[in-house]
């Protein structure tokens, strides 16, 4: 089974997701509800655990039907705890790394993304993906997670 995560980084704060994946032929990948923010001088072990939790929280087979009040609900969420009155205001000067695992697998996948702005969204740096194996202590998990953080690209300000 696949569980997925998002860590992003924005004004010295770091806010860690859990995301889930819808049912049926084609599924989506949508932010969950589980959320923690820290500031982004947190250790490297917290950064770990909480990405962790992110990833124990990840849900799959989510209803088509129930896309929209959940992403709704989710983002409505995240906008107040970061402070941000609207998605354009938190993506500016955002950094992502999306995180995934497949329990079958050995390692964690942490990918980059570079910050197009808020109109033209958020791409894969697949050049830049960094492995981590699934089992490692947190510390080491969250080390990582701040180095796909640094290869990441903000969005412009």
């Amino acid at each position: 089974m696949r569980k997925q995560a998002a860590v992003e980084e924005r004004q010295g704060r770091l806010f860690i997701q859990s995301w889930d994946e819808t049912t049926g032929s084609y599924p989506l990948s949508i932010q969950g509800s589980w959320l923690e923010s820290t500031d982004d001088s947190a250790s490297d072990e917290t950064v770990g655990e909480f990405v962790r939790s992110a990833l124990s929280q990840s849900r799959n087979g989510i209803p088509v039907h129930e896309v929209e009040s959940h992403v709704k609900e989710s983002r409505k969420q995240l906008l107040k705890v970061a402070g941000a009155r609207s998605e354009s205001q938190y993506e500016k000067g955002m950094r992502h790394v999306e995180v995934t695992w497949d329990e079958a697998e050995a390692n964690i996948v942490l990918t980059p993304y570079r910050n197009m702005g808020w109109r033209e969204g958020i791409t894969p740096m697949t050049d830049a993906v960094i492995e981590v194996e699934a089992h490692a202590e947190p510390s080491v998990l969250g080390r990582s997670v701040r180095r796909a953080l640094e290869l990441a690209v903000p969005g412009p300000q």
